[in-house]
């Protein structure tokens, strides 16, 4: 595994995975494009054969060093339309948490797909779930931890849907109940620009896919200056038995929906615990 691994760092070599996903032929193959210090840039290109249908994602893959990873950490950004106004560029999230740093500590690989302006509906969450399963089965990690900023938070819901309750969801600043939404809002708008029907609405619905999981963790935080801390508030107050979610909401106060939230002490020293909790048996 290690050689594997140690090759994948390289430049320019593919790599392809062959697996089946809901009765699919799914084939994966990853392109590293570069490296900058312990940060790779690939390319992973997606394919269904017999549906003649292909994507590529970029990637970002911090501390892929060969080593067996005690946890594998994927990070998935919010809303980003051409210019980044809301900064949510992997490179950004990258630099701003140290990720380089605290992956070494915590022997740690982080993985941060580049989604554009996607409002992660379950086709993109299926085709990350693919890459993902191409991953794990290389670094074989002793846990996993999903972590969503912002929109990326209802695509860290979804993909948490199809890993199974071992993994543990780290929402921050995320919308969950998208019937909850102002229609004349931004937010509604990205949303209604992607789901065109009621079913849509319903089956992307974060709250009702969340109401479906078993014994998974989920941290929730928000800022207390915005649309997303009333999403927050009433996702906490729903009580869902199903989950275990621990309230960080009270750590917002005070804050807007920017980096000086999501960098803010308190956040990121809860983070850092949070990506170096024990692993479950």
């Amino acid at each position: 595994m290690k050689g594997i691994l140690i090759l994948h760092a390289c430049f320019m070599i593919f790599f392809i995975h062959l697996s089946f996903y809901a009765e699919k032929q799914v084939l994966i193959s990853a392109r590293a494009i570069s490296n900058a210090g312990s940060i790779s840039y690939v390319d992973v290109k997606i394919s269904m054969p017999g549906l003649n249908y292909a994507r590529t994602v970029p990637l970002r893959i911090v501390n892929l060093n060969g080593e067996k990873a005690l946890r594998m950490v994927w990070i998935l950004h919010g809303y980003k339309p051409a210019g980044d106004p809301y900064m949510q560029d992997p490179d950004i999230i990258i630099r701003k948490w140290g990720l380089p740093g605290i992956s070494r500590r915590l022997h740690a690989v982080f993985f941060l797909p580049d989604m554009g302006t996607t409002v992660y509906p379950m086709s993109d969450i299926e085709d990350i779930y693919q890459i993902f399963l191409y991953y794990k089965e290389l670094i074989a990690p002793e846990g996993v931890i999903l972590t969503g900023i912002s929109t990326g938070s209802e695509g860290a819901v979804k993909f948490a849907s199809l890993c199974g309750s071992k993994v543990c969801l780290v929402c921050i600043s995320g919308t969950f109940d998208l019937a909850g939404l102002n229609q004349s809002a931004g937010e509604f708008r990205i949303h209604e620009s992607v789901f065109k029907t009621p079913q849509d609405w319903k089956n992307e619905n974060p709250l009702e896919i969340l109401r479906n999981m078993k014994g998974n963790k989920v941290y929730v935080f928000s800022e207390e200056n915005s649309i997303f801390h009333g999403q927050a508030v009433n996702l906490i107050k729903t009580g869902l038995t199903n989950i275990d979610i621990i309230d960080r909401t009270a750590l917002g106060k005070g804050f807007s929906h920017n980096w000086d939230f999501w960098k803010s002490p308190a956040l990121y020293s809860n983070l850092l615990l949070i990506f170096n909790r024990p692993i479950s048996p």
